[in-house]
């Protein structure tokens, strides 16, 4: 598959209602909101994405990742890839009003889609290490709550 990484227009076939977006990432609309599905593409690349962290991390490197979980198979590789890796997990949460309105205000989209994610991702409540709310709190306080965290509480090897 040879993408141009200078045509935007070769990435959006594979988005939204693309051309091709049955293979990457199908968006979804209904009665309830819109959802991003995952195409066997998405599948692909989520695969790659957990072994070119994996690499990073295991190259001293630190990773932030700022992942949606369209499924929960797509933690799988990633669980298998880092499972010798100090992994911190944290679970990022925003009011519904404040979310539908950061949505809205974004034309890329697609109406109910922040907040059907938001009820969909977060199945793996359970294995957070910290969560966030960014309601009232800009991405510099966020990130600092972060390091501070895991400077009390350094994050273990494996997800």
């Amino acid at each position: 598959m040879g993408l141009d990484p200078g045509n935007d227009t070769d990435y959006f076939q594979f988005t939204g209602a693309g051309n091709q977006a049955e293979q990457g990432f199908p968006l979804i609309s209904d009665a309830d909101g819109a959802e991003v599905a995952a195409g066997p593409l998405a599948h692909r690349l989520n695969r790659v994405s957990a072994e070119y962290v994996t690499n990073l991390a295991q190259a001293g490197f630190d990773v932030v990742l700022d992942f949606v979980a369209l499924e929960p198979v797509f933690l799988v590789p990633y669980q298998s890839a880092l499972a010798a890796v100090p992994v911190g997990f944290v679970g990022l949460f925003c009011d519904d009003e404040e979310l539908d309105r950061r949505n809205q205000q974004r034309p890329d989209r697609a109406p109910g889609l922040a907040l059907r994610q938001q009820r969909s991702v977060h199945f793996c409540r359970s294995a957070y290490d910290l969560e966030l709310n960014s309601t009232a709190h800009d991405a510099t306080d966020l990130a600092a709550r972060v390091i501070s965290h895991f400077a009390k509480h350094p994050p273990t090897p494996g997800m």
